[in-house]
């Protein structure tokens, strides 16, 4: 008589496993955004829009640096001193640092590309040869300065960082 319960019972548990497994795996991937995530940069009709990406890809061209609080409305709050990309949500905005190290190529992206500048979208590009507008010779942690005469260096207050960017 017992025989009739196996079946039903082994599948019972089994369905409660799947589904706690499941439901952990949403939990983890809906964690809030934090300081040190990265975003990659993807190019609209007439917009930018930054996506939460894995640090480790290569298409990983901005990281959260600060958070601060939103003032509503989609109005993003105020980032530090700097160059910084605001991303503004309905409670909070990312205040993002180009993601780059020393040799990285880059490139400008965006729907109104323009000549380099700080305010420029840049993103990581192949340095095979293809047209880029600038290269990293340098990442310095510290204050602003540092450069090389002929790069030109964009500075974050926070965390203290210049990226001196050289042009090909």
């Amino acid at each position: 008589m017992w025989r009739q319960w196996i079946v039903p019972v082994v599948l019972t548990a089994l369905s409660v496993v799947g589904l706690t497994a499941l439901l952990g795996h949403f939990r983890q991937e809906s964690r809030p955004d934090a300081v040190g995530d990265c975003r990659s940069v993807r190019s609209h009709l007439k917009a930018l829009s930054y996506e939460k990406i894995d640090c480790s890809a290569y298409n990983a061209s901005y990281r959260i640096a600060v958070i601060v609080p939103s003032p509503g409305d989609r109005k993003p709050g105020t980032c530090p001193f700097g160059p910084y990309r605001a991303v503004a949500g309905p409670e909070q905005t990312e205040c993002l640092v180009l993601n780059a190290k020393t040799g990285d190529c880059l490139e400008l992206q965006g729907p109104r590309r323009r000549e380099l500048s700080e305010r420029a979208v840049l993103v990581r590009a192949e340095c095979n040869g293809a047209p880029t507008v600038a290269k990293v010779s340098a990442v310095l942690t510290g204050s602003a300065g540092g450069c090389e005469p002929r790069d030109e260096a964009i500075y974050y207050a926070q965390p203290e960082t210049t990226i001196c960017l050289r042009r090909p």
